[in-house]
């Protein structure tokens, strides 16, 4: 189920760690030689002239996999099987960001298809993000990283942007509920985003969220 094709034109893959679900590889950076200098340098000594000359760099990296495997899971329909995988890993330091890459990837397939999509694959993904108690933070990070375009058909499938930061609000997600400002302050009315913001101002100030209060401010 691993892409390798996808993951070899990011790093060359060398291992894989299965408990940490990554894959071990070397990525390298061509340096690009000044030619300017280099005409400069023509009778200048050796090792003066390899410092333009072009060259690679390789250095050990490291790539996460685990929304390759989910994704392919649940567009075969295995969402069980794919919730048993993410519950296993749901300690990996990287667990997040791979629901992130999940949701954002797919999101960006479907939502950019000219054509349209019989079988969505959007609508599973979030049903199974919402399984666990990182969905709010999950949205919420994955529209920060996506184009202003595609938000519309994000909250079209995960809900109304109001309703989550209600929702934020009621579970004490306060820095997470302050990310949904200015998703409300392009999707919803101004005098709905001032209200939240409102709210959240209230509510961090009961709680002692001094950092979120002055970024409200």
């Amino acid at each position: 189920m691993l892409p390798f094709r996808e993951i070899g034109t990011a790093i060359y893959p060398l291992a894989i760690r299965f408990r940490e679900a990554i894959v071990l590889g070397a990525e390298s950076d061509f340096t690009q030689p000044n030619f300017s200098a280099l005409s400069q340098q023509k009778q200048k000594n050796s090792q003066q002239l390899f410092s333009v000359i072009p060259y690679f760099v390789v250095k050990r990296t490291s790539q996460v996999y685990l929304h390759y495997i989910l994704r392919e899971l649940l567009r075969r329909n295995l969402g069980y099987r794919a919730w048993e995988i993410a519950n296993t890993c749901s300690t990996l330091p990287h667990f997040v960001h791979s629901l992130e890459l999940l949701l954002h990837g797919v999101l960006e397939e479907e939502a950019s298809s000219s054509q349209p999509i019989p079988d969505a694959l959007l609508p599973r993904v979030v049903d199974f993000i919402r399984a666990f108690p990182v969905f709010l933070q999950t949205v919420i990070h994955c529209a920060r990283k996506t184009e202003l375009a595609l938000w519309p058909h994000l909250f079209s499938i995960v809900g109304s942007p109001k309703d989550l930061f209600q929702q934020c609000i009621l579970e004490g997600q306060l820095d997470t509920a302050s990310s949904y400002i200015i998703v409300l302050q392009n999707l919803e009315k101004p005098e709905v985003a001032s209200k939240c913001a409102s709210r959240l101002l209230q509510a961090a100030r009961v709680a002692g969220c001094w950092v979120t209060v002055k970024e409200l401010k």
